[in-house]
């Protein structure tokens, strides 16, 4: 028979065991969008790995009018335009419950620890009174209150959530003065409670095709007739920039959502296979418009994205490097585990270089010599150089310093 000390060490291993496995991040997070309509009609939720590759446009199928969508740490919800309901899945694919929740519904879904939020009524301008409401259950799907927070003007659609506040897009019938009820051109929130609603926090928010949170702003994507963009705002409602990303022609977007590193949305620049999903930083820049293509439909729906991967690490190695034995230059294989800024430093022996990496995987940094490796490789043929390299991941983390390594490489001139 087992000591009573053993027994205590058992409990207590089998206890940190068990909180480490409670408390270890998921190795993986993706990218949802919703297409409303594909292959006669039916819809489908697609997915694709946080870095835009493995795109599955069908991971999900749906009847005809899949929209919002958004996504928690176990769950996928999506709306249903045609049949006036909320569909729900796991998070791999399986239990797919069309009808999660019946309720009338537009064009936006949100999510947070306790509870789902829609817009439950809309009205255009024909109905009266001209107001609408917004909808909210239990995660289980329990305790349906479409007039959760009622009396709002023109909610459109999308919505967002975070620790202390709901977001909707609003029609503002002012500046609609000939009823033509297109484009939101309002921001509102509430509490988390329903109480303390603001119809007028953001007013000079053109547009409302989507809309996401982070920890510092409030994020939108808008298209009119021309063109369309990103725009985003402080939290407290200050420092409006419409245009973050687009805002020129050709440029419409249908759909946003952001993580700890990225802004993404869906449409840009329209693709004869789908909607593509852009993707650029925080800032808005390296904009790349076709960061996942072959979407599906061609008919807008909503992007969302979980962010469950891993932190970003700034580990990196050297690979191959291919002489250019004509120039006395060089091309070294740097060898990244995600996107992120890589610099060449500048020295006595080498030109240095910047160049910004957008995806994980092999990047080339060009070796060109300057002065004394310049005047070696005229007199003797060689020269050896070291090339000091800096890698710094792409995050929202301050703490999250560049990692430096150095290789030295011999250029030769023939």
């Amino acid at each position: 028979m087992a000591s009573s000390r053993t027994w205590i060490v058992t409990v207590l291993l089998a206890a940190v065991l068990a909180l480490t496995l409670a408390l270890a991040p998921r190795a993986e997070g993706y990218v949802y969008w919703a297409n409303q309509g594909i292959d006669g009609g039916r819809g489908s939720i697609g997915r694709a790995n946080l870095d835009g590759t493995g795109a599955e446009r069908d991971f999900i199928t749906t009847g005809n009018g899949a929209c919002g969508i958004a996504v928690d740490s176990a769950h996928i919800y999506w709306t249903n335009l045609n049949s006036d309901t909320i569909g729900r899945s796991n998070l791999d694919g399986t239990g797919v419950n069309e009808s999660f929740i019946a309720s009338p519904t537009g064009c936006g879904v949100a999510v947070d620890d306790t509870h789902v939020y829609w817009v439950s009524k809309f009205t255009d301008a024909s109905d009266s009174p001209r107001t609408g409401a917004i909808g909210r259950a239990n995660l289980d799907g329990t305790g349906v209150d479409e007039s959760f927070i009622t009396g709002v003007s023109f909610p459109s659609g999308p919505l967002a959530v975070d620790g202390s506040h709901l977001y909707w897009t609003s029609y503002h019938p002012s500046s609609n003065p000939f009823g033509l009820y297109v484009f939101p051109t309002r921001i509102a929130r509430a509490g988390l409670d329903g109480a303390g609603v603001e119809e007028s926090f953001i007013t000079d928010a053109f547009g409302g095709t989507g809309l996401a949170v982070d920890d510092t702003h409030v994020w939108w994507a808008w298209a009119d007739r021309f063109h369309g963009g990103i725009g985003r705002v402080n939290l407290d409602g200050t420092g409006v920039e419409t245009s973050v990303i687009g805002g020129g022609e050709d440029f419409f977007a249908y759909g946003v959502a952001v993580d700890d590193t990225h802004v993404y949305w869906r449409g840009g620049f329209h693709s004869p296979v789908g909607l593509p999903i852009g993707r650029a930083k925080l800032d808005g820049s390296r904009a790349n418009h076709e960061f996942i293509t072959g979407t599906g439909a061609n008919i807008f729906g909503g992007v969302t994205v979980d962010g469950l991967g891993p932190p970003p690490t700034n580990q990196f190695s050297f690979g191959k490097v291919k002489k250019n034995k004509r120039k006395g230059t060089a091309r070294l294989t740097v060898k990244i585990p995600g996107s992120g800024e890589l610099q060449l430093a500048k020295n006595k022996k080498v030109k240095g270089k910047k160049k910004e990496a957008d995806a994980a995987g092999k990047h080339k940094l060009p070796l060109k010599p300057r002065r004394k490796a310049k005047q070696k490789l005229a007199a003797k043929g060689k020269a050896k150089v070291k090339a000091k390299v800096t890698y710094t991941p792409d995050g929202s983390d301050p703490t999250m310093v560049g990692n430096t390594d150095v290789k030295t490489v011999k250029l030769i001139k023939r």
